[in-house]
């Protein structure tokens, strides 16, 4: 296919599921009736609806693969656009609750705000063209020599350490029990976390990693392969859907696919149209194991699901945070220091800050308080508006430097942890994004400690090693040097990095 077919194709597709996205699915969703009746805040909806479809779309006809910026606007669209014009329109919320059209106002402005702040932030963060890669981080090429023996060990211990806990735990018996039955193992709910993250963690991290070597053809013999089989087969079993909530298991088998299913395979469209059924159809079935093991599946409309299912209520816990707020004020960050400093046990800070989706059930007078808080919502409960610009231009910063480095990694072939931590973030980051962060960033930081330690000890000290004698050469000479001393990349040559 010729390069104008290819770019009318990706026009076409664009095309195609901005109209689906921005147009069909309100129509479907959105009763006929309340068209002739739209008042501030369904208008409001349906321009973060709108909006959101036009930033899914776009990446599509520019051919952009950006997997962070598409769970985004994914989540933003489904969970701040699709929902909320349902919920609005039915005038029901999935906790029994009503709002004054002043507190829905608000709550919109709120979302359009961190979209516009986001957006914003990821233009900010575009590198300059002219900025060179840092050559002389740790962290920046694992497949260094003796990664293959250094992936070996680390593995072993993390399959001791996980066997270990198992055993301690009840053993292999204790991962089919439903999720619930699960919290009087351990005396505590930190023992409980910090167990539960050493059993399934660094497997996982090793797993990646052992995927990505093969992947590249680095393993040289069957010991690593077997070793990667024997992860993967573990992982599965500690990871299951049964005793794991659906955070960690959908970031474990959408990293997996976004790691080693071909992107131009699918393409962007046909990612995003599966993440769409993802969250509108599977979702909300996918914690059928939370309290037994019947997996009794009943059936609804989808629109009656949005406005039942507690899964959907991340515009009513915006809608309680503006409540709270304007009852209590601020918190003047208080809610983000105690997430960022969610490893420190209350018996050493009593006055811990609750998880805000715990803070704002209790001032709602919820039974349930174990509740999602989107980032919109922490972002208002710390500051106000300004609290929701802030922090979603950091975000939005933060999100496309990381982007910008796994494009790198991909163009230049190079082994990154990049190429690691930004699938994981990109299929963790609906969570993220859902809330709340305390709890969120708990499980996270685990993931990301684990990366980088791996990271660091699989190539650190080689690849300083062949910097420091190789800085007085030119370009073409240090290649050289470096692929003789190193016959894992012997068939990456600056031919065929320039080809590419």
């Amino acid at each position: 296919m010729g390069a104008g077919n290819e770019m009318n194709l990706r026009y076409m597709y664009a095309t195609l599921l901005f109209l689906v996205a921005g147009g069909l699915l309100p129509l479907l969703f959105l009763p006929r009736s309340d068209w002739g009746q739209l008042d501030a805040p369904l208008v409001m909806s349906l321009a973060v609806l709108v909006y959101s479809a036009a930033m899914l779309s776009y990446p599509v006809a520019a051919n952009k693969e950006r997997i962070l910026d598409m769970t985004f606007w994914l989540f933003a669209y489904v969970f701040l656009g699709l929902v909320p014009l349902v919920q609005l329109a039915e005038s029901r919320f999935p906790w029994p609750d009503t709002y004054g059209d002043g507190t829905l106002v608000t709550a919109q402005l709120m979302t359009l705000a961190g979209l516009l702040a986001y957006h914003a932030g990821t233009l900010l963060g575009k590198p300059s063209k002219a900025s060179p890669t840092a050559p002389g981080n740790p962290a920046a090429d694992f497949a260094k020599p003796g990664g293959t023996r250094r992936f070996l060990v680390v593995s072993g211990l993390a399959i001791l350490i996980s066997g270990a806990l198992l055993v301690q735990s009840g053993g292999i018996h204790s991962l089919f029990l439903p999720r619930n039955a699960l919290q009087n193992v351990y005396e505590t709910k930190s023992q409980g976390l910090i167990a539960d993250q050493l059993i399934k963690v660094p497997v996982f991290v090793c797993l990646i990693f052992g995927l990505t070597l093969w992947k590249r053809r680095l393993f040289r013999s069957a010991l690593p392969k077997l070793t990667t089989l024997l992860l993967l087969a573990l992982c599965l079993v500690v990871s299951n859907p049964i005793s794991n909530a659906r955070y960690w298991f959908g970031s474990v088998m959408l990293t997996l696919c976004l790691l080693f299913v071909p992107w131009r395979r699918i393409g962007r469209f046909g990612w995003t149209a599966g993440y769409l059924l993802l969250f509108i159809v599977v979702f909300p079935y996918t914690d059928l194991f939370r309290n037994n093991l019947d997996g009794d599946i009943q059936t609804a409309g989808i629109s009656d699901i949005f406005v039942q299912k507690g899964d959907y209520d991340a515009f009513q816990m915006s809608l309680n945070a503006v409540e709270y707020v304007g009852a209590n004020g601020t918190t003047h960050g208080k809610q983000l220091l105690g997430a960022l400093l969610f490893w420190v046990p209350r018996s050493l800070w009593e006055a811990k800050p609750l998880s805000s989706g715990q803070l704002l059930g209790e001032a709602s007078g919820y039974f349930y308080t174990n509740l999602s808080c989107p980032l919109w919502a922490e972002g208002y409960l710390n500051g106000g508006l300004a609290g929701v610009v802030l922090l979603f231009a950091v975000y939005g910063f933060v999100s496309r430097r990381l982007q910008s480095k796994y494009e790198e990694s991909r163009r230049l072939s190079t082994m990154s942890i990049y190429r690691i931590i930004v699938p994981f973030l990109s299929a963790y980051q609906v969570f993220l994004l859902r809330g709340d962060l305390m709890n969120a960033l708990a499980y996270m930081s685990s993931f990301l400690l684990f990366a980088y330690l791996f990271a660091r000890r699989s190539g650190g000290g080689s690849l300083r090693k062949s910097l420091r004698g190789s800085r007085s050469r030119s370009p073409g000479r240090t290649f050289a040097a470096d692929r003789a001393g190193s016959a894992a990349f012997s068939r990456y040559t600056l031919s065929d990095i320039t080809k590419r």
